[in-house]
């Protein structure tokens, strides 16, 4: 290293600003996890879950930190995976 100290904004090293992410399962457990912290790194954060009631509600909770969008739907099936795909293009 030189003379002159490199800083390292880790804000900004680990930054998802201007990224999108859909977290399956992110209204309970590890998933719940994975969608606070994109939201607090700056990402918009789609949820899903089966549970529409719990998806709705960590949906509302955490649009304060940033941008989360509930996306009820069961992705083991056909249709659960077509409703997403459906409301994410």
């Amino acid at each position: 290293m030189s003379n002159q100290e490199q800083v390292i904004n880790v804000a900004d090293l680990f930054s998802l600003k201007g990224k999108v992410a859909l977290v399956t399962g992110g209204s309970s457990g590890i998933g719940l996890m994975i969608t606070q912290g994109y939201l607090e790194a700056g990402a918009k954060v789609y949820i899903s879950s089966r549970k529409k009631d719990v998806c709705d509600k960590v949906a509302k909770e955490f649009s304060g930190i940033g941008e989360c969008i509930p996306l009820p739907a069961d992705v083991t099936t056909p249709d659960g995976r077509k409703t997403i795909l459906h409301e994410l293009s």
